[in-house]
């Protein structure tokens, strides 16, 4: 079990380019963390830097206060599970689950053949431990590389999208085999992902990467509920938060963000408080999530033009704009509301969840 501390890393290959700028953050002890972010936000090249895969140009890493700069992969007591497997053709599972225990002849070959029983019983491939993995299906396959990286124990799993290339069934079964195993060895994770699914309910904490900077990192609930910018509060959540762009405007004493077309939100329903009043005449962006925008005949309630619909059994997506030239919104009705049988087209915000960004999409 490992304290895993980065300070102020960086990666800086020789053509200039900055794939990783001042990361910092601390994963505790049998924690489990989670990376997140776009194709080429970092998050891959970041992992490899905790591995020792990838040189870290500036910066400290350190497991239980140890630096590991300069202390190479093979002596960082890390396993690794990659998304493409990484299997060996010719060794079959057995063989596979044993070859790091083999390699690092710490352990006499009876122990090995207890610890690939042991594994195989955890991980539900006993009955395939005499098959080749091109006889394996994709489930059992990752399965493999997972047991592979816990046969010998390590004191940090590093997890590089190891479900990508599985579908949406599998997927899920995956995601709580992961789970389950991590909790069960005990060891400190770290899981790379770019699909705020996997992220959200696998987590003990989530860390968002954009441009090889970290965004935030929190719980599932503090960044579901609480991002610090328009990006974080844009990509966690699906579908995914509706942003209604306008400028500040004051009637009768009260502000209001007054869209392009023409539909105005009163800032005093919003549950928040600024440190100073938005200026008048500055851009700014609401962002409302899809559960709170409701069909409704209220006085409040505007009239929208619907776009589509999606049907998907425990609830329904309702598209629609508030002009036939803006954005798209999207609402998210729970199976059994009155509302998803109605052929109302008037809709209602819940401008008391709602929360607001500035021109450059910080909170504010």
């Amino acid at each position: 079990m490992t304290t895993i501390t980065a300070e102020n890393l960086v990666k800086r290959y020789e053509c200039g380019t900055i794939a990783v700028s001042d990361i910092s953050f601390e994963i505790a002890t049998n924690e489990f963390l989670v990376i997140v972010g776009p194709s080429g936000c970092g998050k891959s090249t970041l992992l490899r830097m905790i591995a020792g895969l990838e040189e870290i140009t500036d910066g400290i890493l350190k497991f239980d206060g140890k630096t590991m700069n300069n202390v190479s992969a093979k002596d960082r007591d890390v396993g690794m599970v990659f998304q493409n497997y990484a299997l060996y053709p010719h060794l079959n599972v057995a063989e596979n689950i044993a070859f790091p225990l083999k390699m690092r002849k710490e352990m006499p070959s009876s122990k090995i053949n207890d610890r690939v029983k042991e594994v195989a019983e955890m991980l539900e491939l006993t009955n395939y431990l005499n098959r080749k993995p091109k006889e394996l299906s994709g489930g059992q396959r990752q399965r493999v590389a997972l047991g592979r990286a816990i046969a010998r124990k390590p004191r940090v799993f590093l997890f590089d999208e190891p479900l990508s290339n599985l579908d949406a069934k599998l997927r899920a079964q995956m995601r709580i085999e992961i789970t389950r195993l991590q909790r069960t060895v005990g060891s400190t994770g770290i899981y790379v992902t770019h699909d705020q699914t996997e992220a959200m309910t696998i987590g003990d904490r989530i860390a968002v990467m954009r441009d090889g900077k970290m965004q935030q990192i929190g719980t599932p609930k503090e960044i579901y509920d609480n991002p610090t910018n328009e990006f974080v509060a844009g990509f966690i959540g699906s579908p995914s938060m509706n942003f209604i762009r306008g400028v500040i405007e004051m009637q009768s004493d009260i502000l209001f963000v007054r869209e392009e077309h023409g539909a105005k939100y009163a800032l005093d329903a919003l549950n928040c408080s600024f440190q100073k009043p938005p200026e008048l005449g500055k851009p700014v962006t609401i962002g409302v999530r899809p559960e709170n925008i409701i069909l409704s005949n209220s006085d409040a309630a505007i009239s929208v033009e619907i776009v589509a619909k999606e049907f998907l059994g425990h609830e329904t997506l309702l598209y629609f704009r508030t002009h036939p030239k803006s954005a798209t919104l999207c609402s998210r009705m729970m199976q059994g509301e009155r509302q998803i049988h109605s052929d109302q087209k008037n809709i209602s915000i819940e401008l008391q969840s709602a929360l607001i960004f500035d021109a450059h999409g910080n909170r504010l």
